[in-house]
């Protein structure tokens, strides 16, 4: 299932994941206006599990997440910048 959040005219939140009723649960792809993305697990609206966040920098976050925070075991990917 998919749907898309409209919270402004000019801004989308979109999920693409599995619902429990109208909370996100399961497994889901949470794309942030800003260009951020979530890819994971969910659990009461909040990553929660493992999971991926890649951020519009290019900085990536592989790893644990707990209520919506990174937190336990995880890495960070930084993108290289030109000399």
């Amino acid at each position: 299932m998919s749907i898309v959040f409209r919270a402004a005219a000019s801004t989308d939140i979109k999920w693409e994941g599995e619902l429990h009723g109208s909370i996100m649960k399961g497994k889901g792809k949470f794309i942030f206006p800003n260009g951020d993305v979530y890819e994971g697990d969910f659990e009461d609206d909040r990553p929660d599990g493992e999971g991926e966040y890649r951020f519009a920098n290019g900085t990536i976050y592989k790893g644990q997440f707990s209520k919506g925070k990174m937190q336990g075991k995880g890495t960070f990917e930084f993108r290289e910048l030109p000399h």
